[in-house]
């Protein structure tokens, strides 16, 4: 909730309070250097989009890597043991 905002040339600072544990907190914010971080933030989540079919592939092939390493280790453990 927000209690007092100002703004003085670039530069915001917003006191807010918190509902649940009656908390005050006091945010100082540099309007150039958010507008960097909010094109940064945006250009990071596009690039997770982007990317997320690879390393959805990738995760796969490192599960299916190491099922089959465990299948390996499995086979060759039996393999010592058995007696036909």
């Amino acid at each position: 909730m927000v209690i007092a905002e100002w703004r003085h040339a670039d530069t915001t600072v917003v006191l807010q309070r918190k509902h649940y544990n009656d908390a005050f907190f006091l945010v100082v914010t540099s309007l150039p250097l958010d507008i960097i971080a909010r094109h940064a933030h945006e250009t990071a989540l596009a690039m997770d989009q982007r990317e997320a079919p690879a390393r959805e592939a990738a995760l796969l092939k490192k599960r299916a890597d190491a099922e089959k390493a465990a299948a390996e280790t499995t086979r060759s453990t039996n393999k010592k043991a058995f007696r036909p």
